[in-house]
This record gives structure tokens, C-alpha cells and sequence, in this order.
């Protein structure tokens, strides 16, 4: 009886690390997107007073719409704005989504669109009101997963553990434009991809989906050869985090105003690492999360990437905010004192 158990285990590990289940995530919901805020008030350099304003989250009104250079106009930088709505979507009402508008001047070329965050969404990071609840408690710190594997933007533009994707969904609003939309993601390898998702040519709320044409061809077996080949912990720690949107328009289709507005992303990928529990729960291969609640080497070593890309983000931020604040008033220091 032991020996079929173990028979058994031994296929079903087998196929469970052969990647054989997908799992469906959110990349980023647009009706959920609390405790997002990131503060860079530090570097004011105690110049200003209003440290209150010095900071800003992933609420769609951060959004930036621009359009490329070759279709810059002051009209299309007045008209080319995101904002944060509350309607009818599907079945639900009240549903906050990202309304984008943009203005494209007439002119035979090609002309596009992209809708960004206010910064680069860090892959791992750990919000300031975490690390001032477990200041005086470190102890307390190593049993929250939020806080020692850095969650703060999981499932708000970063998911995690992916091997390859196998299909991306966006929910999408169209007013009949026969624009192309593209979605922008980075990998842990610092990789930018623009994946087309479909077009928008059509009226209401629909759910557009990306196929990955690859995945009927992959090979589970070399897939797992290749898994089982380099370490486990700590080694790569995948991830894909979302950069923006791309909005493409050729030169034959209508110009001036356009508007949408965006739900949410949906990926379905295979994971990298799977958790196996036994009967009675307990892990049995250690998880990703337990190793490192005890080395915590990813800690270590990833928030200095994410401290990297805020720093970066803080410092264009505390620019702009400067930029705005010399519109008002002459009294304002240089931006040029906070450039990198």
C-alpha cells in the first residue's frame, strides 16, 4: 500500500512540476487599488512646507495619457488627460475604472497613445506604514508575509511566480475605434514587451484576450528539465509587473478625440514554483515563503531594486510637483537642484 502511495505521489509530483496547472490572477483592478500611496517628500530637502502634498498612489486621476512627439500639440497636451470614474460595468454598478481621453491632430501618419502609472510599479516593496508598525516589534514582522516578501503592489500591477503566460484579458470599453490595443509588461529580467491584445473596435464592455500562440508547442518535459536544472531558493523570482498601455493608431483611421476606460487585466499563467502540502497541510517541499521567512535574501536583495525604481520615480515626481508649484509663484527653487 505504502509503495502505490508513493507511486502515486511520485506521478503527481511529477506532473505537477511539469507545469501542467494554470493559474488566473489579477494584474491590476482598477476598482481596487487602496494602499497604494508612496510619499517623496524626502526629497524636498525640507525646502517646502507642504509635505502633505508630496505624494501619490495608483489612483487612475495619477494616470498619465501622452501621445508620441510627432503628434504633440499644446491642444493634444490640454485635451489627453486619465481620471478615475465610477459606472455601470456588466452586471455591477458603482465600479471605479481608468477613463482615459486623448487627442490625436489630423495628420496622414501613424500615431499612438500611452497610458502609464504616475512611477514604475515595484515588483517588491513594503509600505511605510509596515515598517513603522514593526519598528519596535521585529519579531512580529517574520509571521507577515505582507511585510518580509514585500506585497504591497501584488495583484495592483505586480503578480508574481510566472513562468510563462498563457493568456491576458483586458476588460475594455470601446466607442468603436478601429485602435490597436497593446499591453506593456516588464519581466524580473528587466525585459519590455508590448503584447497585442486585440482591437477596439466595437461598443460597450468587452473582454479582449491575448492568446499566447506558443503555448499548445511548449514542451513540459524540457520545461521541467529546465526548472529542475538551476536552484530553487534562493534563485530567479519571477515576476511581471504591468508599465502601461499602448494605444495604436494607423494613419487611415479617425483622428481628434478618443476615449476609453479600462476595468481591469486578467493573466493566466503557469507558475514557476508550485507548493506541494501533504495530507496533513505541511509543506512538502519547503515553500518559497517559508525559506524566506528565514533567510529573507530576497528581502535583502530585491528592495534594493525597488529602492532603485521609487527613488527614480520619487525624484521625477518631486520635479514635477515643483514644475507645478513655479506656475504659481517665482519663489520656488530649481527643479534642476533634485535631477539625478
Amino acid at each position: 500500500m505504502r509503495h502505490k502511495l508513493f507511486i502515486l505521489f511520485i506521478l503527481v509530483y511529477s506532473f505537477v512540476l511539469s507545469g501542467a496547472f494554470a493559474v488566473e490572477e489579477v494584474l491590476i483592478d482598477f476598482n481596487n487599488l487602496k494602499d497604494t500611496t508612496i510619499d517623496y517628500s524626502k526629497f524636498s530637502n525640507g525646502n517646502y512646507d507642504e509635505v502633505d502634498e508630496m505624494q501619490t498612489s495608483l489612483h487612475p486621476d495619477n494616470w498619465l495619457v501622452k501621445v508620441n512627439p510627432s503628434s504633440f500639440t499644446l491642444e493634444s497636451k490640454r485635451k489627453s488627460y486619465a481620471m478615475g470614474v465610477s459606472t455601470f460595468v456588466k452586471y455591477e454598478d458603482d465600479v471605479q475604472v481608468l477613463a482615459v481621453r486623448a487627442f490625436l491632430p489630423q495628420m496622414y501618419a501613424n500615431s499612438n497613445i500611452t497610458i502609464t502609472p504616475p512611477f514604475e510599479i515595484p515588483a517588491f516593496y513594503i509600505s511605510q506604514d509596515k515598517i513603522d508598525a514593526y519598528k519596535d516589534d521585529p519579531e512580529g514582522a517574520k509571521d507577515d508575509s505582507e511585510y518580509y516578501m514585500g506585497k504591497m503592489f501584488i495583484n495592483k500591477g505586480v503578480v508574481r511566480n510566472v513562468a510563462a503566460i498563457n493568456k491576458i484579458r483586458v476588460n475594455i470599453c470601446g466607442h468603436n475605434f478601429n485602435y490597436q490595443l497593446y499591453v506593456r509588461l516588464k519581466d524580473n529580467y528587466g525585459r519590455i514587451r508590448d503584447i497585442f491584445v486585440g482591437y477596439i473596435r466595437f461598443k460597450g464592455w468587452q473582454e479582449i484576450v491575448w492568446n499566447n500562440p506558443n503555448t499548445s508547442i511548449r514542451n513540459p518535459e524540457l520545461r521541467h528539465k529546465l526548472r529542475e536544472s538551476k536552484p530553487y531558493y534562493p534563485g530567479d523570482y519571477p515576476y511581471v509587473k504591468l508599465i502601461g498601455f499602448y494605444v495604436s493608431r494607423v494613419e487611415t483611421e479617425a483622428v481628434g478625440n478618443f476615449v476609453t476606460m479600462i476595468k481591469d487585466v486578467i493573466l493566466d499563467y503557469e507558475e514557476e514554483n508550485i507548493d506541494l502540502h501533504g495530507y496533513n497541510g505541511n509543506d512538502l517541499v519547503p515553500s518559497i515563503e517559508n525559506q524566506e521567512k528565514i533567510f529573507g535574501i530576497y528581502k535583502e536583495e530585491l528592495i534594493e531594486v525597488a529602492n532603485v525604481e521609487i527613488e527614480k520615480a520619487n525624484r521625477y515626481l518631486m520635479n514635477q510637483w515643483i514644475e507645478k508649484k513655479k506656475m504659481h509663484s517665482d519663489e520656488a527653487p530649481a527643479a534642476a537642484e533634485y535631477n539625478e
